[in-house]
Parts: structure tokens; C-alpha cells; sequence
């Protein structure tokens, strides 16, 4: 993989791109998968540092390969998977603030668009806006979560009807930090308002009587204090 970046005037950007290959051993069978997957990120910005309180404007997209045979493939035989493992490995133990506050996704079978802007009301402050489009890259593999376990993977409902939307959630961040002793300590205050997609309530509307997604939107907040030594 490689990551390239650039920072000119008022202008940045990162973009980053993962290839990943080999072959993975399966616990019942001589047989091997071979791994095949890759990931790309993009983020640029512009900064109006001219202007009172210093706005940047920033857009983001972020993908992370699936596995269209996941949903049959026999982890232990290799049976129904093609002879492929496609679906990218996360890079990294969490996505934390990565891919959004609320945790939702990992860096594996995903598409993330994003727009945000941030702003510096004071010297020692910094307030910043996000809002997110999570999608599952391959409608038969997982919706992976920010702690890599597959949180979900039902492609149809259990009336019979097929889950045919990728549309996973919306998610709105909105994060304030307030910075004292010279930036070694600092207060931060967030809080995530997700819209439940056109999936979540595809498997919803099916599954009315059966644990799982309530199709529901959700609210998160947090608050923390951060310490340098």
C-alpha cells in the first residue's frame, strides 16, 4: 500500500490505496483461499484561513472491498467460497472517529462518503461538523462494525423477501473540544444522530417478530478529557 499527501496554501489532501494478497489456511481442509482485496481513501479540503474562526470545508470517500461468496462460503471446508477471500482486513483495532463517531463501520466491505466542516470559535477551541453515507460495498458479505465483527449479514428477510438496498445508515457527527494548559489538556464534548437505511429497514419490515435490527434511528454522546504527558 502507499498514502500520499499534500498541504499547499489553503488547499490539503491525503489519498491512500491497500492491496492486500496471499493465501489464507482453512481449519477443515487442506485447501486454501486465496486473498485478493484491496481499499482506497481520499480526503481534501480547503481552509479559509483569512476569515474569522479559520473554516475548513473537507469532502471524504472511503472503500473497502467485500466478498460476494461470503454469505455461503464454509469457513472451515472452503465449500461456496469460490476459492477467494475478498474481503478486506482492517488495517487498525477500531475506526473511532476514522469512519464516524457512533462506531458503526470497519474498513472492510464498505463505502463511506462524507462532507464536513470545522471551525476554530476560539484560540483554544475547535468545533466540527460531519455527515456520513454508509453503504456495504457487496450485498452478500457482513456489515462489519468498528470492532471488525461481523454485526450482520441477513440478505433477506425472514418473510422470504430479498434485502435488496446496500444502504447501511446516515450519521451526523458533532464534536466540540476546549484546550487548556497550553494544549496538554483538553475537554471534549460529542454527540451522533443516525439514520437507520433503506436496509435496516428492508430486514425490518421482514423480521417484525425476530431479534435483530429495529429499523429505528439512534442518538450516541460522549464526553472526555484528554491528557498529554
Amino acid at each position: 500500500g502507499g498514502r500520499v499527501a499534500l498541504k499547499e496554501g489553503m488547499f490539503d489532501g491525503t489519498a491512500e490505496y491497500y492491496w492486500q494478497t496471499g493465501s489464507m489456511a482453512l481449519s477443515g481442509s487442506a485447501n486454501r483461499l486465496h486473498i485478493n482485496a484491496q481499499a482506497f481513501a481520499a480526503v481534501a479540503g480547503i481552509t479559509l484561513k483569512d476569515t474569522p474562526m479559520q473554516p475548513r470545508f473537507g469532502l471524504e470517500f472511503n472503500y473497502a472491498s467485500g466478498d460476494g461468496s461470503a454469505a455461503q462460503c464454509n469457513g472451515n471446508t472452503g465449500a461456496g467460497c469460490g476459492g477467494n477471500a475478498n474481503t478486506f482486513e482492517n488495517l487498525y483495532p477500531t475506526n473511532h472517529i476514522v469512519m464516524g463517531y457512533a462506531d458503526l463501520m470497519a474498513w472492510r466491505n464498505m463505502v463511506g462518503y462524507s462532507g464536513d466542516i470545522q471551525i476554530k470559535p476560539t484560540k483554544e477551541s475547535h468545533f466540527e461538523t460531519k455527515f456520513w453515507l454508509f453503504r456495504k460495498a457487496n450485498n452478500n458479505d457482513c456489515w462489519y462494525r468498528a470492532a471488525q465483527n461481523c454485526y450482520f449479514s441477513q440478505t433477506s428477510s425472514n418473510t422470504g423477501g430479498a434485502v435488496t438496498s446496500n444502504s447501511l445508515a446516515k450519521e451526523l457527527d458533532m464534536i466540540y473540544t476546549l484546550f487548556f494548559k497550553e494544549n496538554k489538556v483538553a475537554w471534549q464534548i460529542g454527540g451522533s444522530y443516525i439514520w437507520a437505511g433503506e436496509m435496516i429497514n428492508q430486514i425490518a419490515a421482514g423480521n417484525a417478530a425476530a431479534a435483530g435490527p429495529s429499523g429505528t434511528n439512534q442518538i450516541w454522546a460522549y464526553t472526555q478529557l484528554h491528557v498529554n504527558f
